[in-house]
């Protein structure tokens, strides 16, 4: 396959690919296409997004109405506090 580029985007992808560590732009092009195809594999379905969202509100519109979860905010800036010296 030939792919024709105008001589400015051609020298453009052949200092990208360089600087990228490839030895050539047919190597920095297929490796762009291979990420591309890997991309499309967490491309959800938005149908089932849908769902999976409405499903998650439901969940926390319950959890929220009846308390579950819920925690006294003097628990949660100690959390918090422990983390940072954690950190440190």
């Amino acid at each position: 396959m030939v792919i024709q580029f105008p001589e400015e985007q051609r020298e453009r992808i052949e200092v990208l690919a360089r600087e990228r560590g490839f030895e050539n732009a047919a190597d920095y092009l297929l490796a762009l296409v291979e990420a591309d195809e890997e991309a499309d594999d967490f491309i959800d379905d938005p149908e089932e997004d849908a769902v999976d969202l409405e499903a998650e509100f439901r969940e926390a519109w319950r959890a929220a109405m009846t308390g579950e979860g819920i925690r006294p905010v003097e628990e949660l800036l100690a959390e918090l506090d422990a983390e940072e010296d954690e950190a440190e």
